[in-house]
């Protein structure tokens, strides 16, 4: 099924994606992190038509939702984390990429793809904890020197934390101040 952000009512957007408690994440390096949403099945669908069902029209509406109910960061840009060349090419764009960008217009914060995947890796989607950190070591590197620079970092979903933190590593590598972890859903 393919979806787009006319697929969904604004009634039936509020009551799928109706959230007052954001989900706090501890994660390693970050100085703060959240989930918008627990990881439950209509999410879970609503994921998987934003990852292979073509929804990147969908994925941006819903980082504007998204953004319209949490707390604005104080930050200078949002930084959305990066696919690999392949996943990119095939997929045809990336979910995280069109999650900020609808984070990005609500708020007003530019978006800068200052991060790069290193390495293609296997999905992570099967794999458990330990394999992910492993798989996510040297993954990822920051092009662009960010000194002093306040970060949104998102992804659709995180579910042990190990791509947010490998990120945040090299954004605070690259000079960042400060970075927070913001995603779409809380996976399990």
């Amino acid at each position: 099924m393919r979806w787009d952000s006319q697929n969904l009512c604004d009634v039936c957007w509020d009551m799928l994606f109706r959230s007052t408690n954001h989900i706090p994440l501890t994660l390693n390096g970050m100085d703060k992190s959240i989930a918008w949403l627990e990881f439950s099945e209509a999410v879970k669908g609503i994921m998987h038509c934003v990852k292979f069902g073509g929804g990147n029209k969908l994925a941006e509406a819903i980082g504007y939702r998204m953004a319209r109910q949490i707390a604005k960061p104080e930050v200078d840009i949002v930084v959305p984390v990066p696919l690999s060349s392949k996943r990119l090419y095939s997929r045809g764009y990336n979910q995280a990429r069109c999650i900020a960008l609808g984070m990005s217009d609500y708020w007003s914060i530019p978006i800068a793809e200052v991060l790069k995947r290193t390495t293609q890796g296997q999905s992570q989607a099967k794999l458990n904890r330990d394999r992910r950190l492993a798989q996510s070591s040297g993954r990822y590197i920051c092009t662009a020197w960010l000194s002093g620079a306040r970060i949104a970092l998102v992804d659709d979903t995180c579910t042990t934390g190990t791509t947010l933190t490998a990120c945040a590593e090299q954004l605070y590598l690259a000079g960042a101040q400060h970075v927070e972890g913001l995603a779409v859903a809380k996976g399990q």
